[in-house]
This record gives structure tokens, sequence and C-alpha cells, in this order.
């Protein structure tokens, strides 16, 4: 093979933070078990329990507002958050998107067995047709999954991890057989700093 080829660039990227945050999860967890469990509980960011993660996670989301080059005269604002206490299900979620979102983040304070991890699937969905990694095993065209030709991205949740991603990125919550999945989830929207 030649080495004609000096440099490639992605380009149009997506971005994914994944970190674990160093707040008190047993704390937040005690307060997730209070809630309703049927329905998704929205927050209202007032809530004192949470105030140690709410102010965690506005410092995470500014701080990614600039190291990808948003404007100085705005900061990401916590726009909307609800809690998913997950039991075993045996159904998916829809995949879906925040778009009139800035930043879409999902935290988990409480993991236990065998829970569904959390799907982010392409922007660009034509990558599917084109290379056919998951529909057709005859006809799939990648041998070495990478940025240029993936279609989704799995993430293993855990106890304490904080996951961001831009709004438009679609994405679900896989299936849990046999545990338990508490996660909390918040999204932030660019706001002029008046």
């Amino acid at each position: 093979m030649s080495d004609i080829i000096k440099n490639i660039e992605p380009i149009f990227s997506s971005f994914l933070v994944s970190e674990r945050i160093n707040v008190d999860h047993q704390k937040i967890y005690e307060w997730c078990k209070n809630q309703n469990k049927i329905d998704a509980t929205h927050l209202k960011f007032d809530e004192p329990e949470l105030k140690e993660f709410y102010d965690e996670l506005k410092s995470i989301f500014n701080e990614l507002h600039i190291k990808i080059g948003l404007v100085s005269s705005h900061y990401q604002k916590l726009q909307r958050g609800w809690l998913n206490m997950n039991p075993n299900d045996s159904g998916f979620t829809i995949p879906h998107s925040h778009c009139d979102s800035t930043f879409t983040s999902v935290y988990y304070p409480y993991i236990e067995g065998n829970i569904g991890h959390l799907e982010l699937l392409t922007p660009n969905p034509m990558v599917q047709w084109v290379f056919q990694p998951e529909q057709d095993s005859k006809r799939n065209m990648v041998q070495d999954f990478n940025i240029f030709n993936m279609t989704r991205v799995r993430i293993v949740p855990k106890t304490g991890l904080l996951i961001i991603f831009p709004s438009w990125i679609q994405h679900l919550a896989l299936p849990t057989k046999s545990g338990i999945r508490v996660s909390i989830s918040v999204d932030s929207l660019s706001t002029l700093i008046i």
C-alpha cells in the first residue's frame, strides 16, 4: 500500500464528555429514592439536596462552552431536568434529541446490576447506508470502527458518571434486564450574560 495520503482531518465533529464527578452520590441517590418512581420527576433546580450537583454541573457546562469556542457573551443556563428511576424493564426508550437546548447531560447517582447502556447515534444517518456496519453483516464495509465510520456509541453507566453531548445527538437508554439504573438528565441553553 502506498503512503500518498499524509493527513486525514475530521470535519463536522461532535463531542462527548465522560467524567466521574466529585459530589455526594449516596446523598443524591437517597433523595432520588424519595421521589415518584412511576413517572419522571421534573427538576426545578432549587432542590437543596441537589445543590452540590447543580453547582458542579454549571461549572462543567460553562467550561465546555469555552473549550469548544462558544462566545464569551453567553453562558450555559440549566434549562430543564428530570430524574429517571428505571427498575427492570424490557423496552427501549425511543431515540430522541433535545434540539432546543445546547448541551444534554446524563448523571448516574446509582447503578446496580446488569443495566442497559446509554446509546448515542451519529448525527449523520447516511453513514449507516454507505458503510452498513450493523444492518447487514455480509455487506458491512467497516473493519475498524472510528470517528469516520461509526454509527453509534454505547456508554456503560456507572455510579458517579456524568456524560455530556451536543443536544442534537439522538440517544436512547437500552433495556435493563436485572438491576437499578437511576439517572438525572439536565439540558443547558446558551444564554446571554446580562
